[in-house]
C-alpha cells in the first residue's frame, strides 16, 4: 500500500526507501534540519493523525513522545508507516511545563535558592539545566539544577543575583512562594553516568557553578561512586562560598568525597588561597582514569580544559556547563545563554575567526603535510563509518572532505596562503553541532594523532587550534552564510533560471539550461519543476 503524507493541507508522494524529511525537502517544504540522523532533533514533528514505527522515534524525550512527536529524518515511508500520516510542526507549548515556587531561600547576598515543583512528572539528570520563563513576558533565562533525582523533591535552581538582572533581580526581589512560573527543559548533557563509575571525578566551579557540582557529587554518591570525588570551588570571597558548610558535612560523611574550597583575594583558614584553576591540578595526576566535570565561566573553563588536555585527559570524559553572560551568550546547547547579566536579550552570534599565527613546528612535526595526510585518512575512514559522525558528510565524497581539510590545515599550520575555501564558520553555517559532537570528533582526532606517533606536545598544539575555531562550529540552530560581511538566510528556497546545465537532486533527471529550478538555501540542493510539487509553488 502507498503511503500518503500530509502536512499544511497538503499532500506529498514519499518513494521507497525516502525519509519523510527528505521527501518534504524534495518537494519544496522549507523545514529545520541539520544531521539528518535523528542525532540533533531539530527537525522533530507532531503527528496528528496516524502512527510511525518505535524507530522513527527513538530518543525524543518521554514526555514529548506521549504527544506523538517523530523524527522525520529517521521515518521511512511504506517502512514506517504504511497507511496515511498527518503532521504538524511542533506546538510551542508543548515544551513548556508549569510549575510552583515552593520554597525561597537566600544562600548568600547575592544567591537565591529556588525550589519549584512542576506540576507534570518529569525525568531529568542532576547537572542538566533549564530555561526559566516569567509568564507575564516571557523573559527567559537558564539556570542549573541543582536537584538530585532519586534524592530531591523539588527541582532546586541557585540563582545569581545581579543589580541590574531582569530575571535574577525579580526572582530575588517579587517571586513568592505560590507563584507560578514556567520551564523548558531539562536540557544539557555535563551529568554523572555509568561509564564514570570506574573513574575518579574531577569537579570544578566558581561561582555560582556550584549549583551543578554539588548535584553531580551527591548524585555520584547517591549511586555508589568508588572512585574519588574532588570537588573544587573557586570563589574571590570567603564569604562567597555559599554551601561552604553542606560541602563539609558531606565530606565528613563519605571517604571518597573531597571538598576543596579555593578563596583567591586572601588567605583563609581551611580554604585553598588562589585560583581554583591552580588547586585542580592535583585532580590530573591520574589521567587516564580521571572524568573531569566543569561548570561557571567560560573562561575557566577554557583554562582549565587545557591544562586537562595537556596532562592527557580524555577529551571523551572532559563534561562542561558553561556560565555566558546573557548579553553574550553563545547559542550552543551547552553555553546557556543564562546568569542574566543584564537586560538585554541575546541574539549574539560569533563573528567569524580569523587564522591564528601558523605553527612552523607543528607542521615540521607533521613532515610538512605527509604525516597530516596519513592522520587524515584514518581519521576519515572512521568519520564515514561513524554513525553520529557521518550524517553530517551528507552527499559528499571520503576523497574531497579529505582534500579540503588537508588544503585548510595546510594554510593554518605553515601560514600558506593557498586556501581558497570557506573558513570554519562559513563550512559549517547550516550544521547544529553542540559541544558534545565537537568534543567527540575532536577525541577522535586526537587518538589519530596519537596512532600516528605525534607527540603530545604538539598534540596539544594542534588541539588548541581546534579550540580557536569552537565559537565558529558549535551552536543549536543553523546560522546564515557570511557573504561580503552580510549574513544571508540559513533556510528556505530560492528559484533561479539554469545557465548551465545541471541534475535534480531529488530525481536524478537532467536539468537543461533555462530550466526554472528551486534550490535549498543552505544546502544548495536542486530540485526540477516534477520535483518541486505544490508547495513551493
Amino acid at each position: 500500500m502507498t503511503a500518503s503524507l500530509s502536512y499544511k493541507d497538503n499532500q506529498y508522494s514519499i518513494r521507497e526507501g525516502e525519509t519523510v524529511l527528505d521527501a518534504l525537502l524534495r518537494q519544496g517544504v522549507n523545514l529545520p534540519f541539520s544531521c539528518r540522523n535523528g542525532v540533533c532533533h531539530v527537525c522533530q514533528m507532531k503527528i496528528t493523525e496516524g502512527a510511525v514505527a518505535a524507530g522513527a522515534q527513538k530518543g525524543v524525550a518521554p514526555a514529548l513522545k506521549e504527544k506523538n512527536y517523530f523524527l522525520p529524518c529517521r521515518c521511512k515511508g511504506a517502512m514506517d508507516f504504511s497507511t496515511e500520516l498527518t503532521i504538524a510542526d511542533p506546538e510551542p507549548t508543548d515544551c513548556v511545563i508549569a510549575a510552583v515556587v515552593a520554597e525561597k531561600e537566600m544562600l548568600a547576598a547575592d544567591i537565591c535558592r529556588l525550589r519549584i515543583e512542576p506540576f507534570l512528572n518529569i525525568e531529568y539528570i542532576a547537572g542538566q539545566f533549564i530555561n526559566l520563563r516569567r509568564k507575564q513576558d516571557g523573559l527567559t533565562r537558564s539556570y542549573s539544577l541543582a536537584s538530585v533525582p532519586g534524592s530531591d523533591y523539588f527541582l532546586e535552581l541557585h540563582v545569581k543575583c545581579y543589580a541590574n538582572g531582569g530575571m535574577s533581580r525579580w526572582i530575588a526581589d517579587e517571586l513568592a512562594v505560590g507563584d507560578e512560573l514556567e520551564f523548558i527543559g531539562p536540557l544539557g548533557d555535563c551529568c554523572y553516568s555509568d561509564d564514570d563509575q570506574g573513574r575518579d571525578l574531577a569537579l570544578v566551579c566558581n561561582g555560582a557553578g556550584m549549583s551543578t557540582m554539588s548535584a553531580i557529587a551527591r548524585d555520584a554518591l547517591y549511586k555508589g561512586h568508588r572512585g574519588a570525588i574532588r570537588l573544587y570551588h573557586g570563589v574571590r570571597r570567603p564569604e562567597d562560598l555559599y554551601l561552604d558548610d553542606a560541602m563539609r558535612a558531606l565530606q565528613a560523611k563519605h571517604d571518597n568525597f573531597h571538598y576543596i574550597p579555593c578563596v583567591s583575594s586572601s588567605a583563609t583558614p581551611g580554604c585553598f588561597h588562589g585560583r581554583v584553576t591552580d588547586a585542580a591540578v592535583d585532580a590530573l595526576k591520574n589521567p587516564a582514569n580521571t572524568a573531569l566535570f566543569m561548570a561557571g565561566s567560560a573562561e575557566m573553563i577554557a583554562e582549565y580544559e587545557q591544562l586537562a588536555l595537556l596532562h592527557g585527559v580524555d577529551a571523551t570524559h572532559i563534561h562542561k556547563d558553561l556560565f555566558v553572560p546573557a548579553s553574550k551568550a553563545s547559542t550552543s546547547n551547552q553555553a546557556k545563554p543564562t546568569l542574566d547579566g543584564s537586560d538585554v536579550q541575546s541574539n549574539w552570534q560569533s563573528k567569524e575567526a580569523g587564522y591564528p599565527p601558523p605553527a612552523p613546528e607543528l607542521w615540521a612535526a607533521l613532515g610538512e603535510g605527509d604525516l597530516l595526510a596519513k592522520i587524515l585518512d584514518e581519521f576519515y575512514d572512521r568519520v564515514f563509518d561513524d554513525p553520529l559522525l557521518s550524517p553530517y558528510f551528507h552527499k559528499t565524497t571520503k576523497q574531497r572532505a579529505k582534500d579540503k581539510v588537508y588544503s585548510f590545515y595546510r594554510r593554518l599550520f605553515s601560514g600558506a596562503k593557498d586556501y581558497f575555501g570557506d573558513r570554519p564558520r562559513n563550512a559549517h553555517h547550516w550544521m547544529v553541532i553542540s559541544d558534545k559532537i565537537f568534543d567527540y570528533r575532536e577525541a577522535l582526532l586526537k587518538s589519530m594523532m596519537r596512532k600516528h606517533g605525534l607527540s603530545e606536545p604538539m598534540i596539544a598544539r594542534w588541539l588548541r587550534l581546534e579550540e580557536h575555531y569552537r565559537g565558529d562550529i558549535v551552536k543549536d540552530k543553523a546560522w546564515g552564510r557570511m557573504v561580503d560581511g552580510v549574513e544571508t538566510p540559513a533556510e528556505g528556497f530560492g528559484s533561479v533560471k539554469l545557465e548551465v546545465g545541471s541534475m535534480c537532486d531529488g530525481c536524478g533527471d537532467e536539468l537543461h539550461i533555462g530550466t526554472e529550478v528551486i534550490y535549498h538555501l543552505r544546502t544548495g540542493e536542486t530540485y526540477c519543476p516534477g520535483c518541486r510539487g505544490r508547495a513551493a509553488a
